[in-house]
């Protein structure tokens, strides 16, 4: 506590502004009011809260019909993932999805909607839900997932906390880990 986070949040922006950044971003964990408020000090200003889901696979899913689907290929899920929201945390930007490996996607027949994630050994991560899914067809989306991956721990991260898919995640099993303000 002898400004050395000062010192240290004002040169990272001054190399920023060197190197012609746009934009310099970070979160902070709710309840991490000396970060919060070190961060202000140095120009920062809350942006949006935002809640990390997790879903055990032991989460029972609600009665749902199961789908068919198609699979994505994963040039495909690149090509979905470069309209996707334009305000997305970083963690859910493109480029993030894109490097963390273990892309897959499926979608609906008819073009009802995709949804993409990052899956591994034992973990879900990245999930993207087409963003013009009708809020049925990313339930069924969802339940399509979990029963494809049942053993799998999943993570919905820093998804804005007033997002129209938190409470379809709570229905389904969802629970909030934390929250931080971007």
């Amino acid at each position: 506590r002898k400004g050395a986070g000062h010192l240290i949040g004002a040169w990272l922006i001054e190399c920023a502004r060197g190197l012609a950044l746009r934009r310099v971003q970070l979160e902070v964990i709710h309840g991490n009011d000396s970060a919060r408020k070190l961060f202000e000090s140095i120009g920062f200003k809350g942006f949006r809260d935002l809640v990390v889901l997790q879903r055990a696979p032991t989460a029972q899913l609600p009665p749902f019909t199961e789908v068919d689907s198609e699979p994505i290929h994963v040039h495909t899920c690149a090509k979905l993932l470069e309209n996707y929201v334009l305000d997305a945390s970083w963690v859910a930007e493109p480029r993030s999805i894109l490097q963390t490996g273990g892309l897959t996607g499926f979608a609906l027949p008819s073009g009802r909607g995709w949804l993409i994630c990052c899956a591994a050994l034992d973990q879900i991560e990245h999930i993207v839900v087409d963003p013009s899914a009708s809020r049925d067809t990313a339930r069924s989306l969802l339940c399509h997932l979990h029963t494809r991956f049942p053993a799998h721990i999943t993570t919905v991260e820093n998804i804005p906390a007033d997002s129209r898919l938190v409470p379809l995640y709570q229905s389904l099993g969802y629970t909030v880990a934390f929250q931080r303000l971007e």
